[in-house]
């Protein structure tokens, strides 16, 4: 005879086998947790030390109960390691039973509760947590307790944490997690002003792309540069499509801010649960026909960006057209270090924008193209010295136009005027800013270049030189003739 049970009697059997297997379990435990279990009713404490050791090594389906119940022990040692124990079993099932050690009378008991409760991450701990930092004034323990919080990562105690005072701020802010993301974004549009840079520094560092929409919206606000490093930096990729459609607005502060926001954007980053994008168009390093040095050019530093995206690099291009100045601007010193020849063509073409010129014919020269040569000539006769050096690296197409600088004296200066300016520059130095390149170091930085050119065109101008009134100018030429017969002599290689 064949039995048929319905579905409920079936799941009843399977439930009533797998509490029988269970009980079998719990039953069959080794003789010395059973002991160990036994000995934490002991009425001697090492003995109830010792047993609380042993047990709290163990999974949480041996230890739990018994550690539990050594949250009430008379011992402060043993309701420290009880809580630690807990701490890390991580069971949100204990935290009821932990919560009265938030106000033991014991500090070291509570330090540990808090941290347990931290690496817990339960939310039935915020209150009781937010009520004994308001009690404290114990600096130590209110950083505990602040951390403890910033584990639980839970709404209610963004804004307490975040309008915590001066000393203990940013051990709030650091305890902020992905709850304080909504927040963080309302203070940004509507909050105080004095408050914007404490939410950035939150936002940058949780990361989290639901913040997009705020920090580009802020891109033309006090803080839109650092909202286009968080955007590049921190959020990445998802932020791709939003900063291209700001390329469109209408106020240039913002359309500047994204463009450097492109042109840093880190790709492969992974912003909050999203997987990476992965831009399969990536550039790869072109065969060129030009020479690109492997340092940056001039008027570049350490943190310039090298984008590597052709879709930047093509919003970037784009760019260079754009109606403000600002923008172009900020578009040419993001191509600056990228190696492709349509770039470097636009830069070349950059060089007859009047407010490009000056750094389009200096990034133009330092790749040795002597069409930069024409540009580079009237820079350095306005007295910026940087274009001496890119045109001694062109080399001989230069040397025309050096000699003729060489030989104008309508920048010639009294040495007491000299003196005066140089004590200025001095003096700014040490203030720690950058001087000014005055116009009388012009004929002294020309005769420099035309020495390191090595060209004998240079020899009669550089000794004619050696005859001027000036004495700093007879000094440079002379050195400038030192080198000249050194590079003459040297032979070629």
């Amino acid at each position: 005879m064949r039995l048929h049970l319905w579905p409920a009697g079936r799941l009843y059997i399977f439930h009533l086998l797998l509490a029988l297997l269970v009980s079998s379990a719990s039953s069959q435990q080794p003789d010395w947790v059973v002991q160990a279990k036994a000995d934490l009713k002991s009425p001697d404490s090492a003995v109830r030390k010792k047993a609380l050791s042993t047990l709290s090594s163990q999974s949480a389906d041996i230890s739990l109960e018994p550690l539990m119940s050594a949250l009430t022990d008379e011992e402060p040692e043993i309701r420290r390691a009880a809580s630690c124990a807990l701490g890390y079993l991580k069971d949100k099932r204990a935290v009821p039973q932990m919560l009265p050690l938030i106000f033991d009378k014991i500090w070291e008991v509570r330090r540990d509760t808090y941290w347990a409760l931290g690496q817990i991450g339960d939310s039935l701990a915020v209150e009781p947590l937010l009520d004994a930092l308001g009690k404290t004034n114990n600096f130590s323990e209110q950083v505990y307790i602040i951390q403890a919080l910033g584990g639980i990562d839970d709404p209610r105690s963004v804004m307490p944490l975040f309008e915590l005072k001066p000393e203990l701020r940013d051990y709030g802010l650091k305890a902020l997690g992905s709850s304080a993301v909504e927040p963080m974004c309302d203070i940004l549009k509507h909050g105080k002003l004095s408050d914007h840079y404490y939410a950035m520094t939150v936002l940058e560092r949780v990361a989290d792309d639901r913040a997009t929409e705020t920090l580009i919206s802020v891109l033309g606000e006090s803080m839109g540069r650092s909202a286009a490093n968080t955007l590049a930096w921190r959020i990445g990729a998802s932020a791709f499509e939003p900063l291209v459609g700001q390329m469109s607005n209408r106020n240039p502060i913002v359309r500047e801010n994204a463009i450097w926001a492109l042109a840093e954007l880190d790709f492969q980053r992974k912003s909050g649960n999203e997987e990476v994008l992965v831009v399969a168009d990536v550039l790869q390093e072109p065969v060129s026909q030009y020479t690109y040095p492997t340092s940056h050019y001039p008027n570049s530093n350490d943190f310039s960006p090298i984008p590597t995206d052709v879709r930047v690099i093509s919003v970037l291009l784009n760019a260079l057209k754009d109606e403000s100045g600002r923008v172009r601007s900020a578009a040419l010193k993001c191509l600056a270090n990228v190696h492709r020849d349509d770039v470097f063509e636009a830069i070349v073409k950059a060089m007859s924008d009047a407010e490009l010129s000056e750094e389009a014919s200096l990034m133009v020269g330092f790749r040795k193209d002597a069409r930069a040569v024409p540009f580079l000539v009237p820079v350095l006769r306005k007295g910026n010295i940087r274009a001496a050096m890119t045109l001694a690296k062109i080399g001989s197409p230069a040397v025309e136009g050096l000699i003729s600088i060489l030989g104008d004296k309508s920048n010639d200066l009294p040495r007491r005027e000299y003196d005066a300016l140089e004590q200025e520059r001095h003096a700014l130095f040490r203030c720690g800013n950058e001087p000014p390149r005055p116009n009388y170091d012009v004929r002294v930085h020309a005769a420099w270049a035309l020495g390191d050119i090595g060209d004998e065109r240079a020899r009669k101008p550089l000794t004619g030189a050696l005859k001027d009134r000036a004495p700093w100018l007879r000094e440079a030429a002379a050195e400038a003739l030192a080198n000249l017969d050194k590079k003459v002599q040297a032979p070629a290689k």
